[in-house]
């Protein structure tokens, strides 16, 4: 629902793990990708935790933890931090998850640089956003674009301050990121409808 009792997706919650479509998209990126399944020592920086994840991945004995977000009291965060403004060393984790995150920052370059910054040069970033392909650039900083109200109907949901286009991939790559595009529709097709996104 919308926090309101609005059903915005019939169906779309798993009824065992209450998982939504983004956060089945990317566990099953990182079950084929074999990303957590070595016996080495893995650093993991998670912006804005997703409650589905946080518990699996503190349960993982090779994996060392940092649940982080500007908001403390969301559920798992043990680590208030800025996304624009990273406090950890430079080169520091082997896999970042920020989902769902940089549609809300102001200074999105900055949070890549920053997302780019402490990621270890062979590391592994899930840095996902909704991206609209029928939009050729991104669309931000429309002025007056500032209620809840008018961020719904211009970008697409509620606190955001853009809705990217087709240049999304150009802005990670333009910090230094070597960006793989993997979209809903390769996944679905390969799985069928099985994780149902």
């Amino acid at each position: 629902t919308d926090g309101g009792g609005k059903v915005l997706r019939r169906n779309a919650a798993c009824p065992i793990c209450d998982s939504y479509e983004r956060e089945r998209m990317i566990y099953t990126i990182w079950k084929e990708r074999k990303i957590f399944d070595s016996n080495k020592k893995i650093k993991m920086l998670h912006i804005a935790p997703e409650k589905q994840f946080v518990d699996k991945f503190r349960d993982m004995e090779n994996v060392e933890y940092y649940a982080c977000d500007i908001n403390m009291d969301m559920y798992g965060v043990e680590y208030q931090v800025d996304v624009t403004d990273i406090s950890f060393e430079d080169n520091m984790f082997d896999v970042i998850m920020c989902s769902n995150v940089i549609e809300h920052v102001q200074e999105d370059i900055l949070a890549m640089k920053e997302l780019y910054r402490v990621l270890k040069k062979d590391g592994v970033a899930f840095i996902d956003v909704p991206v609209f392909y029928d939009l050729e650039k991104t669309l931000e900083n429309i002025e007056g674009v500032t209620t809840p109200e008018l961020q719904k109907e211009v970008y697409g949901w509620e606190g955001h301050v853009r809705k990217y286009g087709r240049g999304y991939k150009e802005r990670l790559e333009s910090v230094g990121f070597k960006v793989e595009e993997i979209t809903v529709n390769q996944i679905e097709e390969k799985y069928a409808g099985k994780i149902g996104l």
